[in-house]
């Protein structure tokens, strides 16, 4: 029963993995669609002028858009200028709604940024919906990866860490074959659609316990954790959430008395000292540290 349990949990992490992950499809989309679509629209003005070495037909593009090399290169370099003060924006809204809420926001900006850009009436419009890419991918590139990680157990961190940036060039390869069969506005338009099914399937995903244990929503926590691990191993990770937050929270700076450690504490490999609390053993700390969350415990006092 204990091994059924453990592969359903793992089971599920691996899923919630796999939808946090796909969101980075983002990454691979806003990158390649000006290599593949704008070059087209290019060629196409090209070919209404001239018969030239590609021999490409008049088409649609021509009539809507008349795109210069100038105004190409700001279009494809439009998500990575807008993506830098939202990158910014980004830590005050996952403090604000958690790593779920921040990606649910980023999923809803890349629904309407890709839609926009597919169905538009104009170059303005064309415009403007790459840019809102830009927002769409600071949000999701900021908490994916954290997400993924808090979200799965160290036994399979190794393959769920891989994932987003699988997913982000399997992007990459869809637009490339789409648009060999599809025209562009269609091509465009098409790329909304993984963004409406990652929408639905995050709204199954837990929030990040860490958040949640941060906002002093403990009993959520202990749900979130329940939803991901065997029963047997809640209470463990649940202290083991706890205390991560406890040494992360803890002010810069703060360097204990010796006859205040604890007598477990140790110094780490990398010259910190993270014991805090008179309860944790070396064993939890250390499990903390090696769970992947050594990020949150740079900023403390080296002894």
């Amino acid at each position: 029963m204990t091994f059924i349990c453990s592969a359903a949990g793992h089971g599920k992490q691996i899923v919630y993995a796999v939808v946090v992950a796909g969101c980075m499809m983002i990454e691979g989309l806003f990158m390649t669609w000006p290599n593949v679509v704008v070059d087209l629209i290019i060629n196409a003005n090209a070919s209404s002028v001239s018969e030239g070495a590609n021999n490409l037909p008049p088409s649609h593009i021509q009539e809507e858009f008349l795109l210069t090399d100038y105004e190409a290169g700001w279009l494809a370099s439009l998500p990575t200028l807008s993506s830098i003060p939202f990158i910014l924006l980004s830590g005050i809204f996952i403090n604000l709604v958690g790593l779920k809420g921040s990606t649910m926001l980023g999923l809803v900006l890349a629904i309407v940024s890709w839609l926009m850009m597919g169905l538009t009436p104009s170059i303005t419009a064309l415009f403007i919906g790459r840019a809102i890419s830009g927002a769409a991918y600071a949000f999701i590139v900021t908490v994916s990866q954290p997400l993924v990680s808090e979200l799965v157990s160290p036994k399979t961190r190794g393959v769920a860490a891989s994932l987003p940036k699988f997913f982000s060039n399997l992007a990459s390869l869809e637009i490339n074959v789409a648009n060999i069969f599809l025209p562009w506005h269609l091509t465009t338009t098409l790329c909304a659609a993984p963004f409406f099914l990652l929408l639905l399937s995050i709204l199954f995903v837990p929030e990040s316990p860490y958040w949640l244990v941060k906002k002093g929503r403990e009993n959520a926590a202990i749900s979130a954790l329940k939803s991901v691990y065997p029963p047997d191993d809640i209470e463990v990770q649940f202290q083991e959430v706890k205390q991560c937050v406890t040494l992360k929270s803890k002010k810069p700076g703060v360097r204990e008395q010796p006859e205040a450690r604890a007598k477990g504490s140790f110094m780490n490999n990398s010259g910190f000292y993270i014991s805090d609390t008179p309860n944790a053993t070396p064993k939890q700390l250390q499990a903390c540290y090696a769970d992947g969350d050594h990020l949150r415990l740079l900023w403390v006092q080296r002894q």
